[in-house]
C-alpha cells in the first residue's frame, strides 16, 4: 500500500489546539456552574433560616360561642381571624388581636345575606 500525499494546507494541529481551547473553556464553565448551584443550596440550607420562618405567638386556647364550628382561619401578624359557623346556619367573623400569646381584644362582624 502506497502512502498518500499530505496536502500543505491540511494542519491538524490547528484543528486539535482549536478544539483543546474549546475542551478548556467548557471545563471553566461547567466548574463555575457546578461551584454556583453548590454555593446556593449551602445558603439556602445553613443560613438565613431564622427570616424564613414565620413565628406566629398564639394563645394556647381560644373560647368560641357554644354550638358553634370554625369554618376557616387566617393569621396575621397580631391578629387571627375566624370565619365561625353558629348552630343555625349563620356566620360570624371573630377577630381576635394578640400581643405576646394574649389576648388583648375581640371584635365579632356578623355576615347577614342581602336579600
Amino acid at each position: 500500500m502506497e502512502r498518500k500525499p499530505i496536502d500543505v494546507q491540511y494542519t491538524p494541529q490547528g484543528n486539535l489546539r482549536l478544539l483543546g481551547a474549546l475542551v478548556k473553556v467548557l471545563l471553566i464553565v461547567m466548574i463555575l456552574g457546578i461551584s454556583i448551584i453548590v454555593a446556593i443550596i449551602v445558603k439556602e440550607i445553613f443560613f438565613d433560616t431564622e427570616n424564613k420562618t414565620t413565628k406566629i405567638i398564639a394563645p394556647e386556647s381560644l373560647s368560641i360561642p357554644n354550638h358553634s364550628n370554625i369554618e376557616s382561619i387566617y393569621l396575621d401578624d397580631n391578629r387571627i381571624y375566624l370565619l365561625v359557623n353558629s348552630r343555625n346556619k349563620k356566620q360570624e367573623i371573630l377577630i381576635i388581636e394578640l400581643e405576646d400569646g394574649m389576648e388583648i381584644s375581640r371584635k365579632s362582624v356578623k355576615l347577614v345575606n342581602a336579600d
